[in-house]
Protein backbone atom coordinates (compact mmCIF):
# COMPACT_ATOMS: atom_id res chain seq x y z
CA UNK A 1 0.00 0.00 0.00
CA UNK A 2 2.91 2.41 0.70
CA UNK A 3 4.42 1.79 -2.92
CA UNK A 4 1.10 2.12 -4.21
CA UNK A 5 0.63 5.20 -2.36
CA UNK A 6 -2.24 4.48 -0.75
CA UNK A 7 -3.84 7.05 1.34
CA UNK A 8 -2.81 7.67 4.92
CA UNK A 9 -5.80 6.97 6.26
CA UNK A 10 -5.99 3.48 4.85
CA UNK A 11 -2.55 2.87 5.91
CA UNK A 12 -3.00 3.50 9.13
CA UNK A 13 -5.88 1.51 9.43
CA UNK A 14 -3.73 -1.64 7.94
CA UNK A 15 -1.26 -0.99 10.20
CA UNK A 16 -4.03 -0.61 13.49
CA UNK A 17 -5.24 -3.63 12.34
CA UNK A 18 -2.02 -5.36 11.92
CA UNK A 19 -1.11 -4.45 15.47
CA UNK A 20 -4.24 -6.17 17.09
CA UNK A 21 -3.80 -9.41 15.14
CA UNK A 22 -0.06 -9.46 16.95
CA UNK A 23 -1.35 -8.71 20.07
CA UNK A 24 -4.58 -11.12 19.53
CA UNK A 25 -1.67 -13.91 18.81
CA UNK A 26 0.60 -13.32 21.95
CA UNK A 27 -2.05 -12.20 24.30
CA UNK A 28 -6.08 -12.36 23.15
CA UNK A 29 -7.48 -11.93 26.88
CA UNK A 30 -5.81 -8.33 27.25
CA UNK A 31 -7.53 -6.99 24.31
CA UNK A 32 -10.50 -4.55 24.39
CA UNK A 33 -12.23 -6.84 21.60
CA UNK A 34 -10.78 -10.27 21.75
CA UNK A 35 -10.67 -11.95 18.55
CA UNK A 36 -13.70 -14.26 18.50
CA UNK A 37 -13.68 -17.80 16.91
CA UNK A 38 -16.27 -20.04 14.52
CA UNK A 39 -18.32 -20.69 18.15
CA UNK A 40 -18.33 -17.22 19.41
CA UNK A 41 -15.65 -17.91 21.81
CA UNK A 42 -12.60 -15.76 22.17
CA UNK A 43 -9.52 -17.70 20.32
CA UNK A 44 -6.20 -19.22 22.86
CA UNK A 45 -3.29 -17.09 22.08
CA UNK A 46 0.28 -17.62 23.12
CA UNK A 47 -0.08 -16.76 26.68
CA UNK A 48 -3.14 -18.44 27.17
CA UNK A 49 -1.67 -21.72 26.28
CA UNK A 50 1.16 -21.06 29.00
CA UNK A 51 -0.26 -19.80 32.04
CA UNK A 52 -3.15 -21.16 34.61
CA UNK A 53 -3.75 -24.94 35.86
CA UNK A 54 -4.33 -26.26 32.43
CA UNK A 55 -1.23 -24.75 30.96
CA UNK A 56 2.37 -26.10 29.77
CA UNK A 57 4.02 -25.36 32.83
CA UNK A 58 1.59 -26.54 35.69
CA UNK A 59 -0.33 -29.30 33.46
CA UNK A 60 2.77 -30.82 31.94
CA UNK A 61 5.76 -30.16 33.20
CA UNK A 62 4.93 -29.40 37.03
CA UNK A 63 2.25 -32.52 36.89
CA UNK A 64 2.48 -35.86 35.29
CA UNK A 65 1.13 -38.14 34.21
CA UNK A 66 2.09 -41.53 35.50
CA UNK A 67 1.73 -45.33 34.68
CA UNK A 68 1.60 -47.92 37.53
CA UNK A 69 -0.86 -45.60 39.79
CA UNK A 70 -4.50 -46.11 41.02
CA UNK A 71 -7.22 -44.86 42.95
CA UNK A 72 -10.01 -45.44 45.27
CA UNK A 73 -12.22 -44.80 47.81
CA UNK A 74 -10.50 -45.70 51.42
CA UNK A 75 -11.86 -47.51 53.81
CA UNK A 76 -10.73 -48.36 57.58
CA UNK A 77 -8.93 -51.21 58.71
CA UNK A 78 -8.55 -52.00 61.88
CA UNK A 79 -6.71 -55.07 61.73
CA UNK A 80 -3.84 -53.85 59.83
CA UNK A 81 -0.29 -53.05 61.21
CA UNK A 82 1.00 -49.80 61.14
CA UNK A 83 3.13 -50.69 58.30
CA UNK A 84 0.63 -52.27 56.07
CA UNK A 85 -2.34 -50.80 53.57
CA UNK A 86 -5.14 -53.09 52.57
CA UNK A 87 -4.82 -52.91 48.39
CA UNK A 88 -7.67 -54.53 46.55
CA UNK A 89 -7.13 -57.14 44.68
CA UNK A 90 -8.00 -55.73 41.39
CA UNK A 91 -5.95 -53.03 41.61
CA UNK A 92 -2.86 -55.01 42.62
CA UNK A 93 -3.29 -57.05 39.48
CA UNK A 94 -3.06 -54.45 37.07
CA UNK A 95 -0.56 -52.48 38.80
CA UNK A 96 2.01 -55.25 39.50
CA UNK A 97 1.28 -56.23 35.87
CA UNK A 98 4.75 -56.37 34.32
CA UNK A 99 6.24 -57.89 37.43
CA UNK A 100 3.81 -60.84 37.43
CA UNK A 101 4.31 -61.30 33.67
CA UNK A 102 7.71 -61.64 34.57
CA UNK A 103 7.04 -64.36 37.43
CA UNK A 104 5.27 -66.12 34.99
CA UNK A 105 7.43 -66.59 32.58
CA UNK A 106 10.85 -67.66 35.06
CA UNK A 107 8.32 -70.41 36.64
CA UNK A 108 7.53 -71.48 33.05
CA UNK A 109 3.60 -70.99 33.34
CA UNK A 110 3.54 -68.63 30.01
CA UNK A 111 5.95 -68.72 27.31
CA UNK A 112 4.80 -65.38 25.79
CA UNK A 113 4.23 -62.18 27.05
CA UNK A 114 0.66 -62.82 25.35
CA UNK A 115 -0.31 -66.13 26.88
CA UNK A 116 0.97 -64.03 30.53
CA UNK A 117 -1.77 -61.38 29.74
CA UNK A 118 -4.01 -64.26 29.09
CA UNK A 119 -3.54 -65.67 31.96
CA UNK A 120 -3.81 -62.41 33.54
CA UNK A 121 -7.13 -61.94 32.13
CA UNK A 122 -8.57 -65.51 33.13
CA UNK A 123 -8.01 -64.87 36.95
CA UNK A 124 -5.90 -67.82 36.53
CA UNK A 125 -5.48 -69.83 39.73
CA UNK A 126 -1.62 -69.72 39.13
CA UNK A 127 -1.82 -65.69 38.95
CA UNK A 128 -3.12 -65.23 42.62
CA UNK A 129 0.35 -66.93 43.86
CA UNK A 130 2.51 -64.73 42.17
CA UNK A 131 0.76 -62.11 42.98
CA UNK A 132 1.89 -62.61 46.74
CA UNK A 133 5.20 -63.46 45.88
CA UNK A 134 5.63 -60.22 43.88
CA UNK A 135 3.87 -57.94 46.19
CA UNK A 136 5.94 -59.17 49.30
CA UNK A 137 8.17 -56.16 50.79
CA UNK A 138 7.28 -54.29 47.36
CA UNK A 139 6.06 -50.69 49.29
CA UNK A 140 3.62 -48.82 47.44
CA UNK A 141 3.37 -45.02 48.57
CA UNK A 142 -0.53 -43.96 49.14
CA UNK A 143 -0.90 -39.94 48.72
CA UNK A 144 -4.09 -37.82 49.61
CA UNK A 145 -4.70 -34.57 48.21
CA UNK A 146 -4.33 -31.76 49.08
CA UNK A 147 -0.21 -32.76 49.82
CA UNK A 148 -0.07 -29.82 52.23
CA UNK A 149 2.91 -31.34 54.50
CA UNK A 150 5.68 -34.70 54.09
CA UNK A 151 3.01 -36.97 55.54
CA UNK A 152 0.57 -36.26 53.10
CA UNK A 153 2.39 -39.01 50.98
CA UNK A 154 3.41 -41.97 52.72
CA UNK A 155 4.51 -45.88 51.94
CA UNK A 156 3.05 -49.00 52.73
CA UNK A 157 3.50 -52.90 52.66
CA UNK A 158 0.56 -53.74 50.37
CA UNK A 159 -1.85 -56.68 51.60
CA UNK A 160 -4.22 -58.58 49.27
CA UNK A 161 -8.67 -56.92 50.48
CA UNK A 162 -11.44 -57.96 48.58
CA UNK A 163 -13.52 -54.99 47.65
CA UNK A 164 -12.68 -52.35 45.28
CA UNK A 165 -11.42 -50.03 48.50
CA UNK A 166 -8.23 -49.26 49.77
CA UNK A 167 -8.12 -50.00 53.54
CA UNK A 168 -5.90 -47.75 55.86
CA UNK A 169 -4.14 -48.12 59.49
CA UNK A 170 -6.30 -45.92 61.76
CA UNK A 171 -3.32 -43.99 63.26
CA UNK A 172 -1.71 -42.63 60.19
CA UNK A 173 -5.29 -40.57 59.31
CA UNK A 174 -3.76 -37.60 61.06
CA UNK A 175 -1.13 -37.19 58.60
CA UNK A 176 -3.06 -37.62 55.89
CA UNK A 177 -5.96 -35.18 57.12
CA UNK A 178 -8.10 -37.87 55.97
CA UNK A 179 -11.70 -39.17 57.38
CA UNK A 180 -13.66 -41.67 55.99
CA UNK A 181 -16.61 -40.15 54.88
CA UNK A 182 -15.53 -40.96 51.14
CA UNK A 183 -11.99 -39.54 51.52
CA UNK A 184 -10.00 -40.82 48.22
CA UNK A 185 -6.51 -41.73 48.16
CA UNK A 186 -3.98 -42.49 45.27
CA UNK A 187 -1.44 -45.32 44.88
CA UNK A 188 1.88 -45.06 43.26
CA UNK A 189 3.84 -47.87 42.83
CA UNK A 190 7.77 -47.64 42.94
CA UNK A 191 9.42 -49.59 39.95
CA UNK A 192 13.65 -49.75 40.54
CA UNK A 193 15.16 -51.24 42.95
CA UNK A 194 16.45 -47.71 44.20
CA UNK A 195 13.03 -46.52 44.15
CA UNK A 196 12.03 -49.62 46.53
CA UNK A 197 14.78 -49.19 48.60
CA UNK A 198 14.28 -45.81 49.39
CA UNK A 199 10.38 -45.23 49.54
CA UNK A 200 11.23 -48.50 52.49
CA UNK A 201 14.09 -46.26 53.99
CA UNK A 202 12.11 -42.80 53.71
CA UNK A 203 9.07 -43.23 53.15
CA UNK A 204 7.48 -45.90 55.25
CA UNK A 205 4.93 -44.97 57.51
CA UNK A 206 6.76 -46.51 61.10
CA UNK A 207 9.51 -43.99 60.02
CA UNK A 208 7.19 -41.02 60.47
CA UNK A 209 5.88 -40.82 63.80
CA UNK A 210 6.30 -37.56 64.89
CA UNK A 211 5.31 -34.01 63.27
CA UNK A 212 8.30 -32.41 61.41
CA UNK A 213 6.61 -28.68 62.27
CA UNK A 214 6.40 -29.54 66.14
CA UNK A 215 8.19 -32.87 67.55
CA UNK A 216 5.10 -33.61 68.89
CA UNK A 217 3.56 -37.45 67.85
CA UNK A 218 1.62 -37.24 64.51
CA UNK A 219 0.61 -41.24 64.73
CA UNK A 220 -1.37 -40.77 68.24
CA UNK A 221 -4.77 -42.45 69.05
CA UNK A 222 -7.85 -40.49 68.54
CA UNK A 223 -11.70 -41.20 69.13
CA UNK A 224 -12.67 -44.66 70.23
CA UNK A 225 -9.17 -45.48 70.82
CA UNK A 226 -8.77 -42.67 73.24
CA UNK A 227 -11.98 -43.27 74.51
CA UNK A 228 -11.46 -47.39 75.57
CA UNK A 229 -7.87 -46.30 77.04
CA UNK A 230 -9.25 -43.24 79.22
CA UNK A 231 -12.62 -45.75 80.47
CA UNK A 232 -10.34 -48.34 81.75
CA UNK A 233 -8.07 -45.93 83.28
CA UNK A 234 -10.56 -44.56 85.42
CA UNK A 235 -11.37 -45.04 88.64
CA UNK A 236 -14.50 -45.07 90.76
CA UNK A 237 -14.32 -44.83 94.58
CA UNK A 238 -16.36 -47.49 96.09
CA UNK A 239 -16.88 -49.76 93.13
CA UNK A 240 -17.36 -53.77 93.47
CA UNK A 241 -14.30 -55.16 95.69
CA UNK A 242 -12.59 -51.83 96.39
CA UNK A 243 -8.90 -52.59 98.18
CA UNK A 244 -8.85 -56.47 97.23
CA UNK A 245 -5.06 -57.11 97.84
CA UNK A 246 -3.53 -59.33 95.13
CA UNK A 247 -0.18 -60.76 95.58
CA UNK A 248 0.73 -60.76 91.49
CA UNK A 249 -1.26 -58.77 88.65
CA UNK A 250 -2.33 -62.10 87.15
CA UNK A 251 -4.19 -62.86 90.59
CA UNK A 252 -5.96 -59.59 89.88
CA UNK A 253 -7.19 -60.24 86.02
CA UNK A 254 -8.25 -63.58 87.49
CA UNK A 255 -10.77 -62.02 89.81
CA UNK A 256 -11.46 -59.66 87.25
CA UNK A 257 -12.96 -62.48 84.78
CA UNK A 258 -14.76 -64.16 87.67
CA UNK A 259 -16.55 -60.73 88.37
CA UNK A 260 -15.11 -60.13 91.92
CA UNK A 261 -14.42 -56.80 91.09
CA UNK A 262 -15.21 -54.53 88.72
CA UNK A 263 -12.78 -52.36 85.92
CA UNK A 264 -12.72 -49.28 87.80
CA UNK A 265 -12.21 -50.78 91.48
CA UNK A 266 -9.43 -49.48 93.35
CA UNK A 267 -7.26 -52.37 94.32
CA UNK A 268 -4.03 -52.87 95.64
CA UNK A 269 -1.74 -55.38 93.25
CA UNK A 270 2.52 -56.27 93.57
CA UNK A 271 3.94 -54.74 90.29
CA UNK A 272 7.10 -56.78 90.31
CA UNK A 273 7.58 -56.15 86.60
CA UNK A 274 8.00 -52.17 87.90
CA UNK A 275 10.28 -49.84 88.87
CA UNK A 276 9.04 -47.03 88.61
CA UNK A 277 5.14 -45.38 88.67
CA UNK A 278 4.23 -41.90 87.34
CA UNK A 279 1.32 -40.65 89.55
CA UNK A 280 -0.19 -38.00 87.37
CA UNK A 281 0.06 -36.25 83.97
CA UNK A 282 2.15 -33.51 85.37
CA UNK A 283 4.77 -35.95 87.31
CA UNK A 284 8.01 -37.41 86.93
CA UNK A 285 8.56 -41.06 87.12
CA UNK A 286 8.58 -41.75 91.30
CA UNK A 287 10.49 -44.83 92.90
CA UNK A 288 7.84 -47.74 93.21
CA UNK A 289 8.62 -48.14 96.78
CA UNK A 290 8.25 -44.31 97.62
CA UNK A 291 4.53 -44.51 95.88
CA UNK A 292 3.70 -48.20 97.35
CA UNK A 293 4.67 -46.59 101.34
CA UNK A 294 2.77 -43.70 100.39
CA UNK A 295 -0.95 -45.46 98.78
CA UNK A 296 -0.53 -47.80 102.18
CA UNK A 297 -0.25 -45.16 104.37
CA UNK A 298 -3.09 -43.42 102.85
CA UNK A 299 -5.43 -46.45 103.11
CA UNK A 300 -4.32 -47.08 107.11
CA UNK A 301 -5.04 -43.21 108.13
CA UNK A 302 -8.57 -43.72 105.64
CA UNK A 303 -9.27 -46.49 107.81
CA UNK A 304 -8.49 -44.88 111.04
CA UNK A 305 -8.71 -41.31 111.84
CA UNK A 306 -5.88 -41.22 114.91
CA UNK A 307 -3.50 -42.84 112.56
CA UNK A 308 -0.47 -40.97 112.63
CA UNK A 309 1.39 -41.31 109.65
CA UNK A 310 5.33 -42.81 109.30
CA UNK A 311 8.45 -42.20 107.46
CA UNK A 312 9.49 -44.51 104.65
CA UNK A 313 12.21 -47.16 106.49
CA UNK A 314 15.09 -46.97 104.46
CA UNK A 315 15.76 -50.56 103.39
CA UNK A 316 11.32 -50.34 102.19
CA UNK A 317 11.34 -52.22 99.08
CA UNK A 318 7.39 -53.16 98.62
CA UNK A 319 6.05 -52.90 95.02
CA UNK A 320 2.43 -52.93 96.04
CA UNK A 321 0.06 -49.76 94.83
CA UNK A 322 -3.29 -48.86 94.74
CA UNK A 323 -4.50 -49.16 91.01
CA UNK A 324 -6.95 -50.51 88.84
CA UNK A 325 -7.49 -53.54 86.90
CA UNK A 326 -7.84 -51.34 84.06
CA UNK A 327 -4.54 -49.57 84.49
CA UNK A 328 -2.94 -53.35 84.86
CA UNK A 329 -4.21 -54.23 81.51
CA UNK A 330 -2.53 -51.03 80.37
CA UNK A 331 0.08 -51.79 81.71
CA UNK A 332 0.77 -55.20 79.96
CA UNK A 333 1.06 -53.94 76.67
CA UNK A 334 4.21 -51.68 77.83
CA UNK A 335 7.26 -52.17 76.38
CA UNK A 336 10.21 -53.62 78.75
CA UNK A 337 11.80 -50.23 81.29
CA UNK A 338 8.67 -48.30 80.76
CA UNK A 339 6.95 -46.68 84.09
CA UNK A 340 3.64 -47.75 85.55
CA UNK A 341 1.46 -45.16 84.85
CA UNK A 342 -1.34 -44.99 87.43
CA UNK A 343 -3.45 -42.23 86.32
CA UNK A 344 -7.01 -41.97 83.94
CA UNK A 345 -4.67 -41.50 80.50
CA UNK A 346 -6.66 -38.72 78.42
CA UNK A 347 -5.46 -37.96 74.87
CA UNK A 348 -2.66 -35.89 76.23
CA UNK A 349 -1.46 -38.74 78.40
CA UNK A 350 -1.62 -41.28 76.15
CA UNK A 351 0.67 -39.31 73.73
CA UNK A 352 2.66 -38.70 76.64
CA UNK A 353 3.41 -42.56 76.86
CA UNK A 354 4.51 -42.57 73.20
CA UNK A 355 6.66 -40.15 73.61
CA UNK A 356 8.32 -41.60 76.68
CA UNK A 357 8.54 -45.04 75.11
CA UNK A 358 10.62 -43.31 71.80
CA UNK A 359 12.67 -41.88 74.22
CA UNK A 360 13.59 -44.84 76.22
CA UNK A 361 12.75 -47.92 74.23
CA UNK A 362 13.26 -46.13 70.35
CA UNK A 363 11.26 -46.81 67.18
CA UNK A 364 10.83 -50.50 67.00
CA UNK A 365 8.62 -50.96 70.74
CA UNK A 366 7.07 -47.56 70.00
CA UNK A 367 5.21 -49.01 66.87
CA UNK A 368 4.64 -52.06 68.86
CA UNK A 369 3.45 -49.62 71.36
CA UNK A 370 1.07 -47.82 69.25
CA UNK A 371 -0.60 -51.48 67.08
CA UNK A 372 -1.52 -52.81 70.97
CA UNK A 373 -3.08 -49.10 71.56
CA UNK A 374 -5.11 -49.19 69.05
CA UNK A 375 -6.43 -53.12 69.68
CA UNK A 376 -6.84 -52.19 73.64
CA UNK A 377 -8.33 -48.75 72.94
CA UNK A 378 -11.06 -50.36 70.29
CA UNK A 379 -11.55 -53.84 71.99
CA UNK A 380 -12.42 -51.40 75.62
CA UNK A 381 -14.38 -49.33 74.06
CA UNK A 382 -16.47 -51.99 72.32
CA UNK A 383 -16.76 -53.65 75.16
CA UNK A 384 -17.49 -50.36 77.26
CA UNK A 385 -20.40 -49.55 74.46
CA UNK A 386 -20.65 -46.01 75.85
CA UNK A 387 -23.39 -44.13 74.05
CA UNK A 388 -25.61 -41.71 75.41
CA UNK A 389 -28.73 -40.43 75.73
CA UNK A 390 -30.99 -36.81 76.81
CA UNK A 391 -30.69 -37.99 80.40
CA UNK A 392 -26.99 -38.12 80.46
CA UNK A 393 -27.14 -33.90 79.92
CA UNK A 394 -27.90 -33.13 83.43
CA UNK A 395 -28.63 -29.30 83.83
CA UNK A 396 -27.24 -27.61 87.00
CA UNK A 397 -29.70 -27.29 89.94
CA UNK A 398 -28.08 -23.94 90.75
CA UNK A 399 -28.56 -22.81 87.19
CA UNK A 400 -31.86 -20.70 88.11
CA UNK A 401 -30.29 -19.09 90.84
CA UNK A 402 -27.12 -18.15 89.07
CA UNK A 403 -29.84 -16.54 85.42
CA UNK A 404 -32.01 -14.85 88.35
CA UNK A 405 -28.75 -13.00 89.91
CA UNK A 406 -27.87 -12.02 86.76
CA UNK A 407 -30.93 -10.79 85.48
CA UNK A 408 -31.20 -9.00 88.75
CA UNK A 409 -27.42 -7.03 87.95
CA UNK A 410 -28.39 -6.92 84.37
CA UNK A 411 -31.91 -5.00 85.36
CA UNK A 412 -29.96 -2.33 88.14
CA UNK A 413 -28.04 -1.50 85.30
CA UNK A 414 -30.24 -0.83 82.62
CA UNK A 415 -31.79 1.79 85.42
CA UNK A 416 -29.28 3.61 85.74
CA UNK A 417 -28.51 3.80 82.30
CA UNK A 418 -31.82 5.00 81.59
CA UNK A 419 -31.41 7.41 84.34
CA UNK A 420 -28.19 9.09 82.71
CA UNK A 421 -25.64 7.59 85.43
CA UNK A 422 -23.76 5.70 82.59
CA UNK A 423 -23.14 5.84 78.89
CA UNK A 424 -24.56 3.61 76.20
CA UNK A 425 -21.15 1.77 75.76
CA UNK A 426 -20.59 1.48 79.34
CA UNK A 427 -24.20 -0.08 79.40
CA UNK A 428 -23.46 -2.93 76.67
CA UNK A 429 -20.19 -3.68 78.09
CA UNK A 430 -21.21 -3.83 81.36
CA UNK A 431 -24.30 -6.11 79.97
CA UNK A 432 -21.71 -8.76 78.11
CA UNK A 433 -19.66 -8.54 81.39
CA UNK A 434 -22.76 -9.81 83.90
CA UNK A 435 -23.58 -12.64 81.21
CA UNK A 436 -20.30 -14.13 80.48
CA UNK A 437 -19.58 -14.22 84.23
CA UNK A 438 -22.99 -16.08 84.64
CA UNK A 439 -22.46 -17.97 81.21
CA UNK A 440 -19.18 -18.89 82.86
CA UNK A 441 -20.40 -20.07 86.64
CA UNK A 442 -23.32 -21.99 84.83
CA UNK A 443 -20.27 -24.18 83.23
CA UNK A 444 -18.73 -24.78 86.49
CA UNK A 445 -21.68 -25.66 88.51
CA UNK A 446 -22.23 -28.24 85.02
CA UNK A 447 -18.55 -29.51 85.29
CA UNK A 448 -19.31 -30.39 88.89
CA UNK A 449 -22.25 -32.12 89.12
CA UNK A 450 -21.21 -34.33 86.36
CA UNK A 451 -18.40 -35.50 88.35
CA UNK A 452 -20.16 -35.72 91.61
CA UNK A 453 -23.43 -37.34 89.79
CA UNK A 454 -24.27 -39.94 91.65
CA UNK A 455 -26.94 -42.29 90.68
CA UNK A 456 -28.47 -46.09 92.46
CA UNK A 457 -29.22 -49.18 91.28
CA UNK A 458 -31.67 -48.36 88.26
CA UNK A 459 -29.22 -45.37 87.45
CA UNK A 460 -31.56 -42.60 88.90
CA UNK A 461 -29.62 -39.49 90.03
CA UNK A 462 -29.58 -39.42 94.01
CA UNK A 463 -27.18 -37.38 96.63
CA UNK A 464 -23.65 -38.24 96.91
CA UNK A 465 -23.64 -40.26 100.22
CA UNK A 466 -26.83 -42.78 99.73
CA UNK A 467 -26.62 -46.12 100.87
CA UNK A 468 -25.98 -48.32 97.57
CA UNK A 469 -25.11 -45.17 94.90
CA UNK A 470 -22.18 -45.46 92.59
CA UNK A 471 -20.36 -42.12 90.93
CA UNK A 472 -21.95 -42.44 87.51
CA UNK A 473 -18.81 -42.32 84.85
CA UNK A 474 -20.99 -40.10 82.54
CA UNK A 475 -20.65 -40.58 78.70
CA UNK A 476 -20.46 -37.37 77.78
CA UNK A 477 -18.15 -35.99 80.50
CA UNK A 478 -15.71 -38.66 79.58
CA UNK A 479 -15.48 -38.10 75.89
CA UNK A 480 -15.24 -34.44 76.66
CA UNK A 481 -12.53 -34.65 79.33
CA UNK A 482 -10.66 -37.57 77.43
CA UNK A 483 -10.55 -35.38 74.58
CA UNK A 484 -12.30 -38.31 72.31
CA UNK A 485 -14.74 -35.75 71.15
CA UNK A 486 -16.81 -33.00 71.91
CA UNK A 487 -15.32 -30.26 74.23
CA UNK A 488 -16.79 -28.66 77.44
CA UNK A 489 -18.20 -25.73 75.48
CA UNK A 490 -20.59 -28.17 73.35
CA UNK A 491 -21.43 -29.53 76.72
CA UNK A 492 -22.29 -26.23 78.08
CA UNK A 493 -24.79 -25.58 75.50
CA UNK A 494 -26.30 -29.26 75.95
CA UNK A 495 -26.80 -28.67 79.36
CA UNK A 496 -25.93 -25.34 80.87
CA UNK A 497 -26.75 -22.11 78.99
CA UNK A 498 -25.97 -21.32 75.60
CA UNK A 499 -25.19 -17.79 76.77
CA UNK A 500 -24.27 -14.82 74.36
CA UNK A 501 -24.79 -14.60 70.32
CA UNK A 502 -22.45 -13.10 67.98
CA UNK A 503 -23.87 -11.32 64.92
CA UNK A 504 -22.41 -11.64 60.90
CA UNK A 505 -20.79 -8.16 61.70
CA UNK A 506 -18.95 -9.73 64.56
CA UNK A 507 -21.20 -7.64 67.27
CA UNK A 508 -21.95 -9.49 70.34
CA UNK A 509 -25.82 -9.19 70.97
CA UNK A 510 -26.13 -8.06 74.44
CA UNK A 511 -29.46 -10.41 75.31
CA UNK A 512 -28.20 -14.07 76.08
CA UNK A 513 -29.53 -17.60 74.98
CA UNK A 514 -30.88 -18.63 78.55
CA UNK A 515 -31.71 -21.51 77.72
CA UNK A 516 -29.77 -25.23 76.63
CA UNK A 517 -30.73 -27.41 73.90
CA UNK A 518 -31.87 -30.35 77.00
CA UNK A 519 -34.39 -27.59 78.17
CA UNK A 520 -35.36 -26.33 74.42
CA UNK A 521 -35.06 -22.74 72.59
CA UNK A 522 -37.73 -20.30 73.09
CA UNK A 523 -38.71 -18.47 69.23
CA UNK A 524 -37.09 -15.43 70.45
CA UNK A 525 -33.67 -17.44 71.60
CA UNK A 526 -33.93 -19.95 68.38
CA UNK A 527 -34.17 -16.50 66.13
CA UNK A 528 -30.52 -15.38 68.03
CA UNK A 529 -29.35 -18.64 67.48
CA UNK A 530 -29.80 -18.85 63.81
CA UNK A 531 -27.39 -15.20 63.92
CA UNK A 532 -24.14 -16.69 65.29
Amino acid sequence: LVDLNAPEVIIRNEKRMLQQAVDALFDNGRCRRPVLGSSNRPLKSLTDMIKGKQGRFRENLLGKRVDYSARSVIVVGPELKLHQCGLPKKIALELFQPFIIRRLKEHGLADTIKSAKRMLERRDPEVWDILEEVIYQHPVMLNRAPTLHRMGIQAFEPVLVEGNAIKIHPLVCKGFNADFDGDQMAVHLPLSLEAQTETHVLMLSPHNIFSPANGQPIISPSQDIVLGIYYITVERPGDKGEYMIFNTRQEALLAYEQKKIATHSRIFVRMDRFTHVVPDDNSAPLPIAQVSWAHLEAHRASKDPGYVKREMPANYGGKVILTTVGRVLLSDILPKGMPYYNYALTSGGQSRVIADTYAQCGRPETIDLLDNLKQLGFKRSTLAALSFGITDIRTPESKKTIIDEGQKKADAIEKSYRMGAITELERYQRLLEIWAHARKEVTEALMVQLKADFRDADLKPVQPGTAGSLLYLNPINMMATSKARGSVDQMRQLGGMRGLMAKPSGEIIETPIKSNFREGLSVLEYFSSTHG
